[in-house]
């Protein structure tokens, strides 16, 4: 079987050259526009990209859990979930990131919003947590 890649994905996977994180295995990205990025990975890692993914740099998570999802509504407003009842968020593009108790021991898999005051994060054993924006970004269940 061949695949071919065409298009900007094609031009993205041979130019693409994270600073660091070798090794890191990705398992959801976000971009905000063309340019602005981040992806999550294993051991807490988080790389973003102002220039479309044509260079990653580190952010620093402070967990060293794996990250399973990852979601922007701007260039400032962002979560990420991972294994452990995970949850991350940043009000400003990721430069600081800071835990908040999720209310489970169970991994958070995927986050969906429809909107920066409506969001959910589901996961393992049938886990669905609802956000609603009442003051500190906190999914609850």
């Amino acid at each position: 079987m061949t695949i071919r890649m065409a298009g900007w994905w094609a031009r993205a996977r041979r130019s693409c050259k994270p600073t660091t994180g070798v090794g890191t295995r990705f398992t959801s990205a976000s971009f905000v526009g063309n340019n602005l990025g981040w992806a999550v990975g294993t051991a807490g890692r988080v790389f973003a990209t102002t220039d479309g993914g044509h260079t990653w740099f580190a952010q620093r998570s402070n967990v060293d859990v794996d990250l399973l999802d990852v979601k922007f509504s701007d260039a400032s407003t962002g979560w990420a979930v991972g294994s452990q009842g995970t949850l991350l968020s940043t009000r400003d593009g990721g430069m600081h990131w800071s835990a908040t108790s999720s209310v489970t021991s169970h991994a958070l898999e995927r986050l969906f919003f429809v909107d920066q005051n409506h969001g959910w994060a589901v996961g393992f054993g049938g886990t669905v947590l609802t956000y609603s924006q009442a003051g500190a970004p906190r999914l609850k269940p």
